[in-house]
């Protein structure tokens, strides 16, 4: 298949075929509410900034993600490093 532009179009055109009705070769027309697809489903809910300062980011194994106080227990050092000079931070 091939095809030339020639004619000059006004702003606000896209190049694509019918809006609705049966298959044709596209053309220039402005966009119709159909050929914007429903996005509302394709975000997570917005879970704003935490409510208290130091707060993180937690996930469930189910995706269900909330922001939680740190958990404790660490000593913050590297696990499983000996050499802390070969560690490399980018």
């Amino acid at each position: 298949m091939s095809f030339s532009i020639t004619e000059i179009v006004l702003a606000n055109k896209v190049f694509v075929g019918p809006a609705y009705g049966i298959a044709k070769l596209p053309s220039f027309r402005a966009l119709t509410a159909n050929d914007i697809p429903n996005l509302t489903l394709s975000y997570e809910a917005n879970l704003g900034v935490p409510p208290i300062d130091g707060y993180v980011l937690s996930s469930t194994v189910a995706g269900v993600r909330s922001w939680v106080a740190p958990g404790g227990g660490g000593s913050g050092a590297a696990i499983g490093v000996t050499n802390y000079n070969s560690l490399m931070f980018n």
